[in-house]
This record gives structure tokens, sequence and C-alpha cells, in this order.
């Protein structure tokens, strides 16, 4: 049997059919100058009025025919590497689009968290007047500063609404201006603590409110208004700034 393809794509006996019996059929125009293809020797005829051809890619891809033969094999012309394959649009034109090649652009998987803002960055002079140093952090894990950080000092850090506070929580107005609360880090016995501030809202420790002094470990949660705090200390049981002072 010589096989052979017509310029709808349809396949048909060329030994019984001086062109297309499909196109005649539909009322198309067949070729009779169509193109052979190969068939494998080890076929097994059948009657199929459609159905699909392996293509042999390596994927196990196909693609639809309709034909009257069964397992009809089709070579194909595999696309240079980096080159762009043609795709249908979604314009509903049928118009081809190309597939732009990777451009290596990275996106940031917390872009969601800060609406694609920059991290905020500390002014020129907002360590200018520090005495003394870094005891630790803390970090904002929920309300609307989530994923600040704010860093704490040796000694007493006040937490309020306004610019005067250590830990100045300005864009949360649920936190009070006067200090809801205070985290000391004392370095002789280096440990943190939650003491009450001297506004009248209360502030909150691992969710229980903060009525009297109480130690702090790492990952403790303090809560003022919608804005919970996550304590993440510098200085602990492997490092404390008294064993560098003391060189």
């Amino acid at each position: 049997m010589k096989l052979q393809r017509c310029v709808n794509g349809h396949f048909y006996d060329g030994d019984k059919y001086s062109s297309c019996p499909h196109c005649q059929n539909a009322g198309l125009q067949g070729s009779s100058n169509d193109e052979t293809v190969t068939v494998p020797l080890n076929r097994t005829p059948g009657a199929v009025s459609s159905g699909t051809i392996p293509v042999g890619m390596g994927g196990g891809n196909t693609v639809p025919v309709n034909y009257s033969d069964e397992s009809v094999t089709m070579p194909i012309t595999q696309p240079a590497q980096g080159s762009r394959m043609p795709v249908m649009n979604n314009s509903g034109n049928g118009g081809m689009v190309s597939m732009p090649d990777d451009e290596g652009k990275t996106i940031g998987i917390y872009g969601n968290v800060f609406e694609n803002k920059p991290a905020p960055k500390p002014s020129k002079d907002e360590y200018a007047g520090q005495t003394s140093p870094c005891a630790g952090w803390l970090v904002c894990v929920g309300g609307m500063h989530v994923g600040r950080d704010f860093r704490l000092y040796v000694g007493r850090n006040t937490i309020g609404r306004s610019d005067s506070n250590s830990v100045a929580l300005s864009g949360d107005t649920s936190v009070s201006k006067e200090p809801q609360a205070i985290i000391v880090y004392e370095p002789q016995g280096n440990r943190f603590f939650a003491v009450p501030g001297t506004a009248r809202s209360l502030a909150y420790v691992n969710g229980q409110v903060l009525l009297a002094q109480t130690q702090l470990n790492k990952n403790d949660i303090i809560e003022l208004g919608g804005t919970k705090l996550m304590l993440i200390p510098c200085c602990d049981e492997k490092f404390n700034w008294n064993t560098v002072f003391a060189k």
C-alpha cells in the first residue's frame, strides 16, 4: 500500500485512489501530488475513522488523525533548542504568537506579603545615637508591620506608636502612643523580660495579659493592639556582650 497524505491532512491509499477520497466526500479539493509517508512493517491493518498517531518525541505525544489504517507513524522535525514555538493566542482571532524565552527573572516568594514593596531601610541617623550594643530583635509576625524587624538594645526598650519609643509601631493606630510594653535586656543575668508600659492599653505575652514582669524566651510573642512581635535574641546562652567587652 502506498500511503499518502493530502494537503488537508487526510491519509489514504495512493494505490487505490488518485486523489484524497476524504476531501471528495466532504466536497473539498484534494491533491494528486500528495506527500508520501511511511508505514511500519509490523503494522496491523484496521479500519478506524479517527485516532492518534504516536510521533516519537520521547514523551508519548500523539497527534489526531482521520485515516483508514492503524498505527501509522509520522516523522516530525523537532525544534532547535532555544527556538520559539508558535502557539494559539487567546484573542479569539485565530492569530499565532510566540512563546518568549525564559528571561531568568527571579520572583520573591514573599511578594504577596509585602505587596512587592521593598523592605524598609533605616534612615542614615537611625543608629547614630546608639549608646549600647544590640541585644536582639523584635520581628513583626502579625499586623501592618509584618516582616519588619526592630532592634533591641541593652537595658529598657519601650514599645508604642509614637516615634519617641524604642520600637515605634507608627502605622498601627490600635497601639498606644505612650509605651504599651517595655522589653528589658538585663546583661548581668543575660535575660530578657517584658514589663507593662505606662499606657492604659494592655499588652500580652503568648496570649496571657502582661500585668507584671515576665521573663521572655526565644520566639515568645508580644502582642499590642493589632501587632504581634516575636523575640529573636542576639544574646543567649551561646553569646553575650560581657565576654566581648571583658577582653
